[in-house]
Order: structure tokens, then sequence, then C-alpha cells
């Protein structure tokens, strides 16, 4: 798939791809694995052919309430069904880039808004629960590639600031992860993504309510650590609710929240 830009019509390298061929058996029953075949194709629709009889037995479409990013949602959910896949490496279709006005294109550099983000792999997740997948994805490690993807990356990535989030994005941002993860249920199996990345899951799973001033202070003062601490003590102060917000400050969340926070101080 070369990548031509709209402006003057120059072949850009970087939008250029050729993966390597391939074919994979059973793909839904298959461990995720950085150079499996579904990892190779993107999640874009354009560059793949689907059997019509394949989307029609499963009601597959696209989320027509979504007017960006539906790629994304509709290559997740073809994943519990998907059974035979195969990759050419031909350049069969020419893809306009850089053209004026287009959305995808200020996505470029850092993807999807933030928020939207989100609201795709709540969509997804919720399609795998209903087909009855989802410990499967769990099991597999799907679902926790998607989660890297379209959440803790966000949160994760050094080269980018945090996301810029009113009050009420971040109110609802902390009502979508609580409720992400109580629907996931297992977090043992976000175990395996490493140190950081699980204490910004159990983070987001039980966002802190009725916080003193003093740890909100105190968070938002470390906020200015280096690194994965900082963004950890960072996201503490700005999911976190005022006591009085979201229920009285209790001494289970202190002692939890101190345990946490003892653990990722043995770590830079």
């Amino acid at each position: 798939m070369p990548g031509f830009s709209d402006h003057d019509g120059k072949l850009l390298e970087k939008w250029s791809r050729s993966p390597a061929a391939g074919v994979e058996e059973n793909v839904k029953s298959s461990s995720f694995h950085l150079n499996a075949l579904w990892m190779r194709t993107d999640v874009v629709v354009w560059n793949k052919l689907y059997r019509k009889d394949f989307l029609n037995r499963h009601h597959l479409r696209f989320e027509t309430s979504f007017r960006a990013a539906e790629d994304d949602v509709f290559c997740l959910m073809l994943l519990p069904h998907a059974t035979r896949v195969a990759v050419i490496p031909d350049r069969l279709y020419w893809y306009r880039r850089q053209r004026e006005g287009s959305i995808s294109s200020s996505w470029d550099e850092r993807g999807a808004p933030f928020m939207i983000a989100v609201e795709r792999l709540m969509h997804a997740t919720e399609y795998w629960k209903k087909v009855g997948w989802l410990d499967s994805g769990l099991a597999q490690g799907w679902v926790s590639q998607a989660l890297r993807v379209y959440l803790l990356g966000h949160f994760l990535a050094q080269d980018y600031p945090l996301p810029q989030l009113s009050e009420a994005e971040w109110a609802l941002l902390r009502a979508r992860c609580r409720k992400w993860f109580a629907m996931v249920g297992n977090m043992d199996a976000f175990r395996s993504l490493g140190k950081w990345d699980f204490a910004f899951c159990r983070l987001l799973a039980a966002p802190p309510e009725g916080a003193g001033w003093l740890s909100r202070a105190s968070w938002k003062f470390l906020s200015r650590c280096r690194g994965r601490r900082g963004r950890y003590y960072e996201v503490c102060w700005r999911l976190s609710l005022p006591e009085g917000k979201g229920g009285e400050k209790t001494a289970a969340l202190e002692i939890a929240a101190g345990e946490e926070h003892e653990e990722l101080n043995d770590e830079s």
C-alpha cells in the first residue's frame, strides 16, 4: 500500500507499507504477538478484502454512530470471528494522504483524540463480552494489547504531554475506566504488561475518591517527578475526587493508596 501526498503527488515512504506475506489459521484462537498477521495490516479497512458471507454470517457492520475512527472498532469486532487470514505484500492500493480538511490527517502524528479512543475500546469490549469472546481475548493477550493501545498508551507515552481534558472529561474518563475494568473483571490478566502498566490499571480501575487536601497536594507535587512516576501521580491528582464530592474518605482507601505508592517508590 503506497501513500502519496494530495498536495504534490509525491510518494510518502512513511505511509507506504508492504507487510511480509503469510497465512495464519484460526486467528481467533491464537495468542497475541507483535508479528501476528493481524498486527501487520493495521486497523484500517481499505487494505483488506473480506468475504461477504463471513460478514453477513456474523452480522458485522460499521457502527453508524461513530463519525471517526470507526475502522478501529470494526477491526476489533472481527477478532472473535477471524479464522483464516492471508497477507500479501503487493502494493495494490494507492492511499491519498495530507488532504486538506481531512480528519485523519490531523491524527497522523498522535492518533485519535483520547476520549474517542476510550469510547472505541469500550464499544469493542462490550461486543467481545456479548459474543462470549472476552475471556478468551484476555487469556490470549488481545484485550491487554487493546488496553495498551487505546488507553494506557495515552498516559505512558513519554514523548507527549498528558491529554488535556476538561474537568467534565476527566469525570467521564473516571466513570468509563471504572466501568471498563469492572466489565473485564480479571485484573491479574494485566500483570504481564509490566509494573508501571499494571499500577496504572489498578489506578484507573479504582480512581481515588474522597481524597483529602493533603493527599491531593502531595500527588500534585510528586507529579513533577520524571518519567512514569510523575505521570502516575499526575493521573492520581487528575482523577481524584476531593473529599465531599465522591464519598467520604475511608481508612481502607488511605491504606490501599499508601501501599500502592510505597510499592512504586522502589522504582524510578
